[in-house]
């Protein structure tokens, strides 16, 4: 693992840095940009009142990555707070505090970027883009952005407590949920377009469902459901100024992984000490909705966690060293177990990771995700039981999003230091990328006739 944060001034002017409250890497193409041979991927940075695009070579061998300047898009009144690629990497969205969305779509880039003088480049735009306005505004500042699989629709949350669904195509809002009581600040939307996740700081995580007529809550997660923590509140409140609560499906929809969790140190009732965590749940579509609330691992933290982002990739389970303990011999601390209710939560120590099968146990393959606090980055795969890497103290100030290069062997990260730190992984570091096997049909079998899916454009 390469950690590095190259001292270019990704927004400013002359010598001040202003601050970066946004990144994202274009998804696609998946295997990157080809550049002088290496690969590229072109990432999007918010600032003040600009968004940056820039292209991000890899270098082998032990070198920071090479960081071109691509663009400014001006057209923000406002500061940044988030910018997304859609899935196909067509368009970006962007949002900022006065609650105003654009869409941006790239027009065309320069032919010969070596006709430009070596003094004008880092000032002179190589790219052109072209930008829509989204239907109407939120009344207060947009917190998050996330995009329907399909690219078709964009799930905003916003500082007026509300969440808007915009069709793109039509720029206007087709679906708005105000349950909330207070600032919503992040949401997710599920790679099988089954579910959206909000997450606000009245300590509620809400599951929608974003094609229903109905703009009603189809699942609130607000207190532990059962064992020796039943009844008590997962997430920190309004009294905690995280402007950002970023949480994230796994890219096989099967967890959901929140941040800003508070929970009790000890499964002992005498404990009454609360500690900043993560928490992992199983939103399997498969499961009975009644059981989705209680989080099946809670992964604490040393200060509050805000941000939270899944490696786009799986990858096959590794092989346990001959000398590894099993699960009943690791240090995982279980909750009291009640045998009328499934995927009890388990509190995760900090000792040396050590493997497990208490998340997705039967599933031929395993994810890694990164959470983080406002100074530290943890890094964690499904198969072991704590943090397998830690970055901390990396920049001056806060921390303010967390994006994955499409090949899942980047994590860019930013912050209101006015710098990004990249953290590059070997080829095949993070293991071997977990490749579906290939069903084979004998000639014989007969085919039912497929079944149309349900329709994506309802209400």
């Amino acid at each position: 693992m390469l950690v590095s944060t190259p001292e270019i001034q990704l927004h400013g002017k002359d010598t001040k840095s202003d601050p970066i409250y946004s990144v994202h890497v274009q998804p696609c193409p998946a295997a990157g940009i080809v550049r002088n041979g290496r690969r590229a991927f072109r990432i999007a940075t918010g600032g003040v009142s600009e968004i940056r695009i820039w292209l991000v070579e890899e270098v082998t061998g032990t070198a920071a990555p090479l960081v071109e300047f691509r663009a400014t898009l001006e057209r923000h009144q406002a500061a940044i707070n988030v910018v997304r690629f859609s899935p196909d990497g067509t368009v970006l969205a962007s949002g900022d505090v006065d609650g105003v969305i654009l869409l941006w779509k790239l027009v065309n880039e320069v032919d010969d970027p070596k006709s430009i003088k070596a003094e004008d480049l880092g000032f002179v735009n190589l790219e052109s883009w072209t930008s829509q306005k989204a239907g109407r505004n939120h009344g207060s500042e947009v917190t998050d952005l996330a995009w329907s699989p399909d690219g078709r629709y964009l799930l905003s949350s916003s500082c007026d407590d509300t969440n808007n669904i915009y069709d793109v195509e039509k720029l206007d809002v087709v679906k708005s949920f105000s349950e909330a009581k207070a600032f919503v600040l992040g949401v997710s939307w599920h790679p099988r377009s089954r579910n959206v996740a909000t997450i606000s700081a009245d300590r509620f995580l809400r599951l929608y469902d974003p094609f229903n007529k109905e703009t009603s809550c189809g699942h609130k997660i607000h207190r532990f459901g059962t064992g020796a923590f039943a009844g008590e509140l997962l997430f920190m409140g309004d009294d905690n100024c995280m402007a950002r609560r970023r949480l994230d499906f796994s890219p096989d929809g099967k967890l959901l992984v929140a941040p800003s969790g508070a929970a009790r140190q000890s499964t002992k009732a005498d404990v009454k000490t609360r500690i900043a965590c993560t928490y992992i749940f199983n939103v399997d579509i498969n499961r009975d909705s009644k059981k989705i609330g209680n989080p099946v691992a809670v992964l604490p933290a040393t200060a509050a966690t805000s941000l939270v982002r899944f490696c786009p990739k799986l990858f096959t389970h590794r092989q346990p060293p001959a000398n590894s303990r099993s699960t009943q011999d690791s240090d995982i601390i279980p909750m009291e177990v009640d045998e009328d209710a499934e995927n009890e939560p388990v509190m995760m120590t900090s000792d040396t990771p050590k493997r497990h099968k208490l998340l997705l146990d039967g599933i031929p393959y395993r994810m890694i995700f990164a959470v983080a606090t406002q100074k530290q980055v943890l890094f964690y795969d499904t198969d072991m039981d704590r943090p397998f890497a830690l970055i901390d103290q990396i920049h001056a100030t806060d921390l303010s999003d967390l994006a994955w290069s499409p090949d899942g062997r980047m994590l860019v990260v930013s912050s209101l230091d006015g710098f990004c730190t990249f953290v590059e992984f070997a080829e095949d570091e993070l293991g071997q990328v977990y490749a579906p096997p290939v069903r084979v049909i004998p000639a014989s079998v007969v085919l039912p006739a497929a079944t149309a899916e349900p329709s994506t454009s309802r209400g």
